[in-house]
């Protein structure tokens, strides 16, 4: 049978250094500028994760090798790495490998960690024509598990194909995943699809209606978890790229002669997820409403595969001679112009934005730019005009707005 290694923490990295891991257990730490974003679905997770071990799912108890055996569990075959091959070298074929997931503790199969996980999806008319699922925000962790090829349950294989241009795929989507020809053709336009892992392959499946209040409240307990921890690891990938892209950071690197790149500022979906069912095993057995759809509705922002909070830079160049803190303003700030309304928002939201905004010359500068490149909502900014009526805000809008830009307190 096939092997699974588990490898020491002290020889485990992460698989890509764009992954930012989500916190095992307890309260998720605060950055500095979380109570500008109280209230958001940024803030702190609260309550524990429970770690269980359910049937048929892999613990990482042993320290080197693992074999699947007949019922699904997975047993220690050997006290050391399979024969002819260092510890080091294990661990690079660990982490180019798509099937396997790093944990505090080791390296388990994301096969078997994922098995009875079931993710939704919106089939669009483009998808069914071309026969194709955008994977991004939805379908991220079956895509990873089908960039060598997925066993469908009906027959068939799932495969993922990567865009080379930007609309080479349906939706604009970074991935996609295709299955046997016609195979989407039995489902009408704007179905909710759930795909399901069990024993190695993938059910295809139109959603059924929720039954009851009692199946809605338990669909909503299921979708406040994992979006808290998508937002913990947005959150947590912004302060990791915020700490390395920061002017202050790079003087920091330049005495010591170091130099590191920025991580994304967006932490991968499949990734996330994964954590999740190692925090949680089970969480996602039963179907949830196109996480890609939840995340939205929260305030958060799917590109390529990664949830990002609303506002992060795309592009380091965003915030080049920004320092972290400046950073983490200009997100807060433009996350607000993205996603608040003029007669929703209120007059405590309005005065963090205002606050964020005169907190240094080179945020209100950005944001000032930006909202002269793509114009926010006309009312928003009138709300926050009225907002800032007042002598400090109007002394220091006037100290950080120059050359006519919109600022707080201007006409």
């Amino acid at each position: 049978m096939a092997w699974i290694a588990i490898v020491p923490p002290s020889l485990a990295t992460r698989r890509s250094a764009q992954r930012t891991p989500m916190p095992a257990t307890g309260q998720m730490s605060a950055p500095p500028f979380d109570a500008a974003v109280a209230g958001s679905p940024t803030c702190t997770l609260t309550g524990p994760i429970i770690h269980r071990r359910p049937p048929g799912r892999p613990t990482c108890s042993a320290i080197w090798r693992w074999e699947a055996a007949d019922d699904g569990d997975a047993r220690q075959a050997s006290p050391g790495p399979p024969s002819g091959l260092t510890a080091e070298q294990l661990e690079q074929e660990l982490r180019a490998r798509g099937d396997v997931q790093q944990t505090a503790r080791g390296w388990v199969s994301l096969l078997a960690l994922a098995d009875g996980a079931v993710l939704s999806h919106l089939l669009s008319a483009e998808e069914r024509k071309a026969g194709l699922l955008a994977a991004d925000g939805d379908l991220d962790l079956w895509a990873r598990l089908a960039d060598e090829g997925l066993p469908l349950a009906g027959g068939g294989m799932l495969r993922t194909r990567w865009a080379l241009s930007p609309q080479e795929l349906p939706r604009g989507s970074s991935s996609a995943m295709a299955g046997p020809e016609g195979g989407l053709e039995e489902f009408e336009d704007d179905t909710i699809l759930t795909l399901r892992l069990r024993d190695g392959a993938v059910e295809v499946r139109a959603l059924p209606e929720q039954q009851g209040d009692q199946a809605g409240e338990a669909v909503a307990e299921r979708v406040k978890t994992v979006v808290q921890a998508c937002a913990g690891s947005a959150l947590g990938a912004l302060r990791a790229f915020a700490d390395a892209a920061g002017v202050d950071h790079a003087e920091h690197e330049e005495e010591v002669g170091s130099h590191d790149e920025p991580s994304d500022p967006g932490a991968a979906l499949d990734d996330v997820l994964a954590e999740l069912l190692v925090a949680q095993p089970g969480v996602l057995d039963d179907p949830m409403p196109p996480l890609g759809l939840l995340l939205t509705a929260a305030g958060l922002e799917v590109a390529h595969g990664a949830v990002m909070l609303a506002g992060a830079p795309q592009d380091p160049d965003e915030v080049a001679g920004l320092s972290t803190e400046e950073i983490r303003w200009v997100t807060l700030a433009r996350g607000f112009l993205r996603t608040q309304e003029a007669d929703r928002v209120s007059a405590e939201e309005l005065g963090r934005f205002l606050t964020v905004l005169t907190l240094s010359p080179l945020v209100l500068e950005r944001v000032a730019d930006e909202v002269e490149r793509d114009p926010a909502d006309a009312a928003l900014l009138e709300a926050a005009r009225r907002a800032s009526a007042t002598p400090v805000r109007r002394r220091a809008a006037g100290r950080a707005g120059r050359r006519g830009r919109w600022v707080p307190g201007r006409g």
